[in-house]
């Protein structure tokens, strides 16, 4: 993988957390946390992964962040122009879970078609089986090793993606598809948060309703705008670019991955 391995608390996956960490799993509840059954379920929702400038941390969420975040998600998958009945495949893999539910919940409230896979290499078959029964409107979080998972399986990119509206993806994945003539749009994991560029010129979008970016000489730093699970205040992210005002909102122009 090209993102770095640490697992959080979601999906069983181990964790080097602190006791401090795990602590705030009491009471937690993998349904909903409003579920009468479970006395005093906590509002956590997991334990994630944001991954900053000095390396990976744990990265709690709790169910009022979850629905929080949906907005955003909500109004990007608008961007998409995702509705009822189209079909939307999401890649990516547990750590990477509490960025990409707000996005999943969104599509199900949409009345979207989801399906789900691992960014990687062997879970290519999926993807390709997926995008050559139905029509795919979306793609979101296409990794470099799902690429190489399709060449090496003899499946050309321009073939599998032909009929696909449209790809969000990652990093060099972003680059293959545009040299093979495609039009994706691009994702950035970028600590807590994510950022979409549509490659419009004007600037990758954020949830800036939530987050507060800033650039330092080119160095990004994230604050949390309202109280959070995971409270966060000029942390330094693994991206380099800078902020601009673009159409009375702020949008990231990355400048180093």
């Amino acid at each position: 993988m090209s993102q770095t391995s640490h697992f959080g608390l979601l999906g069983g996956a181990p964790s080097n957390a602190s006791a401090e960490t795990l602590k705030l799993l009491e009471g937690y509840n993998r349904g909903h946390r409003k579920n009468p059954v479970v006395e005093g379920a906590s509002n956590t929702w997991g334990i994630g992964c944001a991954v900053m400038a000095d390396g990976p941390i744990d990265y709690p969420i709790s169910w009022t962040d979850i629905i929080a975040d949906e907005a955003w998600a909500n109004s990007m998958l608008g961007d998409a122009d995702v509705q009822a009945g189209d079909f939307v495949f999401f890649s990516y893999i547990y750590p990477q879970s509490g960025h990409t539910w707000p996005w999943l919940k969104s599509g199900f409230d949409r009345g979207a078609k989801l399906a789900t896979g691992m960014p990687t290499q062997w879970d290519a078959y999926r993807l390709e089986m997926y995008c050559r029964l139905f029509p795919m409107k979306l793609i979101f979080g296409l990794m470099p090793e799902a690429l190489d998972g399709l060449e090496g399986a003899g499946h050309k990119p321009t073939t599998v993606f032909g009929k696909v509206q449209r790809i969000i993806a990652v990093g060099s994945a972003w680059e293959r598809l545009s040299a093979a003539g495609l039009k994706p749009w691009k994702l950035h994991w970028l600590g807590p948060i994510i950022a979409v560029d549509p490659c419009d010129g004007r600037g990758a979008r954020f949830d800036h309703a939530q987050w507060t970016l800033e650039d330092d000489n080119g160095r990004l730093l994230i604050s949390n705008k309202r109280p959070r699970e995971a409270s966060l205040t000029r942390a330094a992210l693994a991206t380099r670019g800078r902020v601009e005002t673009v159409d009375g909102e702020p949008r990231l122009f990355v400048t180093e991955s």
